[in-house]
């Protein structure tokens, strides 16, 4: 599986770009102290032209906020807040829901018909709006004391907790389903029929099944996570936390992760439009590349499906289609009379 996805093209460019993405924000940090140019005034020759923030013209390659940061390293500089946030809580959605979805499909499935309604009802709440109102009063510093109610690594732990959360009952009910179909197929019976233990089935033949599944909804989630975030920013909801300007009201991030440079430009959309966009061009091509990864890995898993498909077909064209041995059952005194 590994060297088919080597030679995929759409894997190895989507996991190209967001490997490079990420390594780039890593060295950006630790060989440069996340250096980030700043340039509030342009000249040409003695002439003053312009102020920040500057256009990607002035200020190459992508142009300046208003306090005249260069939005190209802030994106370097953010990249891996942004990346690495989405990967862990995806981390973090499959390995609660495999073991919670593991559990529900061994042992709770008769109540399946009640819990998944529930469920459902469930998914009509927007994830975004869940998520800002269980995480306003934990990421918004107070205007008027300028301080948080709970520390940096409080907020952080707090906010992967409800990341998390808010996609376990959809995820850990899509996992109990795939157990239960799992469960019900003739090669389990005959495992049971042989002795085997409820843990052996689970380790032996229930995950190994689940496997391809999982990757293709680990790389899902990803994708959700990131566009979670691109909504939390509009609602000024940034990871880490949110400084408020006392003076101005501008919203600050605490880390600089991508959401929060959406978030802080978004009431200057009209205004200098390239300061929103910018960060809204790196989540979209972000989460274009991960498509390319989902892409390449639900090919090379459906092309593996029918390969052992026909290898099977094969065995068993092989088993029946052998020739049967004839046997002459002709007494040899008629064959001797015969002849």
């Amino acid at each position: 599986m590994v060297k088919a996805l080597l030679k995929h093209p759409l894997f190895m460019m989507g996991s190209l770009f967001i490997v490079l993405v990420f390594a780039g924000s890593i060295v950006h940090a630790v060989f440069f102290d996340s250096y980030i140019p700043e340039t509030t005034l342009y000249f040409e020759g003695d002439t003053l032209i312009a102020d920040a923030p500057l256009t990607p013209s002035q200020d190459p390659p992508l142009g300046s906020n208003k306090q005249g940061k260069n939005l190209f390293f802030l994106l370097l500089m953010g990249a891996k807040y942004t990346i690495g946030l989405a990967f862990a809580v995806a981390a973090l959605r499959m390995f609660f829901s495999v073991i919670l979805g593991v559990i529900y499909g061994n042992y709770f499935m008769r109540f399946n018909r009640y819990i998944s309604k529930g469920i459902e009802a469930f998914n009509y709440v927007p994830a975004a709006l869940l998520a800002y109102v269980l995480l306003v009063t934990v990421l918004r510093e107070h205007v008027m004391t300028s301080s948080y109610t709970y520390s940096f690594d409080e907020r952080v732990l707090f906010e992967l907790a409800i990341l998390t959360l808010i996609a376990l009952p959809t995820t850990t009910l899509l996992i109990g389903n795939e157990t239960d179909y799992i469960l019900k197929q003739e090669f389990i019976t005959g495992v049971k029929t042989m002795g085997a233990s409820r843990w052996h089935i689970i380790r032996k033949h229930i995950l190994p099944h689940l496997g391809p599944r999982l990757w293709i909804q680990f790389m899902q989630q990803v994708i959700q996570v990131l566009i979670l975030l691109i909504h939390l920013g509009f609602l000024g909801l940034f990871f880490g936390g949110t400084n408020i300007d006392k003076m101005t009201g501008d919203m600050f991030s605490v880390t600089g992760e991508w959401s929060g440079i959406i978030g802080k430009a978004f009431g200057n959309l009209l205004t200098y439009p390239w300061v929103a966009l910018t960060p809204l061009v790196a989540f979209a091509l972000t989460i274009l590349a991960m498509h390319c990864i989902l892409e390449g890995l639900t090919d090379v898993l459906d092309r593996q499906k029918v390969i052992k498909k026909s290898t099977k077909k094969k065995k068993r064209n092989t088993h029946s289609g052998t020739p049967p041995v004839s046997v002459d059952f002709t007494p040899a005194e008629k064959k001797v009379s015969g002849q």
